[in-house]
């Protein structure tokens, strides 16, 4: 029987997982595991509720993109449960050293899901049958022998496997696999900070930017944040009307907010709203979500080396993530497919398993 590892429970590894299940074997499906150092699958994608108010706290739209997440939505039947950004709000803002100015992007091809974008990796988790998920196995390293790979977990070593995908973190994948790919450790990564917080209707009454989605705010301006989304504006069938949905972005253009306490940034949101909306009652409601690794950049000149290895004499191995091609879900699923297809592809002509 053929044997998968995938490192990473996140929606690249999800994907993956499901993808490769979907393949026409022709008979004995792989047997594939996978691996999350977390207690839970998902990665940055979280779900906060209030009530029946949904607050994301990491990605909170889905852009649809041909093999994207959207199409992986209706694959899973989950395509009543889509809902398109709100048509009638008015686009972002950008907030820079000179005032205000009309932000250069668009989301007419973005949805999110009713309930919350959470339901997307549970759904994928349900619909694995030929994956074991193995949670709060923190991979420390992996090992080649011959043709086949190890998992090295803190007190478990698993194998032997055919082939071994890598969808974590650039930094992590350099850890795990040593010296494999020395290229990964100049991709850079920055922490993040994001409060969702829930207001009372009429809080930001008189201010006309809660009639946007959101503006977005210059490192020059001092304020701290990056961004700050209308919950309830963007997605207006997420709230009850009685409810105002804010969600800020803390973090590298901006100051970092590893250097405040969890009471600091908090403090900061208020401030912030106050200074560039107006001053408001306090929320009803607050949460606050840190990412250590959040958003890959990369530097001046960079240039990705490989991100995958099927060639004579070495086992299978390729990588997956956001640091490949753009941070959006739509890209994460798109190359987990396009993966499932190669490394099928190459277990089918290789002479080696």
């Amino acid at each position: 029987m053929i044997r998968i590892a995938i490192v990473g429970a996140g929606i690249s590894g999800l994907a993956a997982a499901y993808a490769l299940e979907q393949q026409d074997w022709g008979g004995t499906p792989p047997s594939i595991d996978l691996f999350e150092a977390r207690d839970a699958i998902g990665g940055v994608i979280r779900t906060a509720r209030w009530h029946e108010a949904v607050v994301e706290m990491g990605p909170d739209s889905m852009v649809d993109k041909p093999g994207g997440v959207v199409d992986l939505c209706r694959q899973l039947g989950l395509q009543s449960q889509l809902l398109p950004v709100n048509a009638e709000a008015k686009p972002p803002l950008w907030l820079r050293g000179d005032g205000w100015h009309d932000f250069p992007s668009t989301e007419v091809r973005s949805y999110t899901l009713d309930g919350g974008l959470e339901l997307l990796p549970a759904t994928l988790g349900d619909r694995l049958r030929h994956t074991a998920v193995y949670t709060q196995f923190r991979v420390v390293k992996v090992t080649r022998r011959g043709m086949e790979w190890f998992v090295d977990g803190s007190r478990v070593v698993a194998g032997p496997y055919h082939a071994l995908i890598m969808a974590v973190p650039a930094w992590e994948v350099a850890r795990i696999m040593d010296s494999e790919m020395p290229w990964l450790k100049d991709v850079q990564y920055h922490p993040r900070a994001v409060v969702g917080a829930v207001y009372a209707k009429g809080s930001f009454g008189s201010s006309g930017l809660i009639n946007h989605t959101g503006f977005m705010v210059s490192p020059e301006t001092g304020y701290g944040l990056t961004a700050c989304t209308w919950l309830n504006v963007k997605w207006p069938y997420r709230s009850s009307d009685d409810v105002v949905l804010a969600r800020t972005f803390w973090g590298p253009p901006g100051p970092d907010p590893q250097h405040w306490t969890d009471q600091e940034i908090l403090q900061q949101h208020e401030r912030a709203l106050t200074s560039i909306v107006e001053s408001h009652p306090a929320p009803l409601w607050t949460t606050l979500s840190r990412y250590e690794a959040a958003i890959p950049s990369m530097p001046p000149g960079f240039v990705a080396g490989t991100r995958r290895m099927a060639m004579d004499g070495q086992p299978y191995w390729s990588l997956l993530g956001p640091y490949l091609e753009g941070p959006g879900l739509s890209d994460c699923v798109r190359l987990a497919f396009e993966e499932a297809d190669h490394l099928v592809g190459w277990l089918r002509t290789s002479t080696q398993v």
